[in-house]
């Protein structure tokens, strides 16, 4: 009952929870993303940021979504769309800095994103023992692919 009367519901205890994960594995870095210099810097801050919270509190981050996926009162606390919705205003940084407005390309490139810097792929990167900095190298290749890629569709629009 302690626990109840202090968080309110098991979901008040998982959102405090990833609160001090979140703190303790660096997500407060996040802004600095959003304060480099041209997005493209950003996109691989952001990178850089979310593989080493993924790194530093694996093992707890583990178990917490273990136990979200099996309690449907704790399903709402997912966190991973707020990670989309950096994502997404970086490419649309991105976007008004390149000059291409390609909404099914801004599309794809968040997706992609997303999918790439998800906790599940950190795990299926990292489980080779590669380290955090080279599940970054290998992530970071993959979006520049996908940005010049981009920026190749965008130069043959005429």
């Amino acid at each position: 009952m302690t626990v109840y009367n202090h968080f309110g519901s098991k979901g008040g205890l998982v959102e405090a929870l990833s609160d001090e994960l979140a703190v303790r594995g660096g997500i407060g870095r996040l802004p600095e993303a959003f304060r480099a210099p041209d997005a493209r810097a950003g996109l691989r801050r952001l990178v850089e940021v979310f593989v080493g919270f993924w790194d530093r509190e694996q093992v707890a981050i583990r178990r917490l979504r273990a136990l979200s996926a099996i309690d449907p009162e704790l399903e709402h606390g997912n966190r991973d769309q707020r990670r989309r919705q950096a994502i997404s205003s970086l490419a649309q940084r991105l976007a008004s800095e390149s000059g291409g407005q390609d909404t099914a390309a801004l599309d794809r490139l968040v997706d992609c994103v997303w999918v790439l810097t998800s906790f599940d792929s950190f795990e299926q990167l990292s489980s080779t023992d590669r380290s955090a900095d080279q599940v970054v190298e290998l992530i970071w290749s993959g979006v520049e692919a996908l940005l010049d890629s981009i920026a190749s569709e965008q130069r043959q629009v005429p």
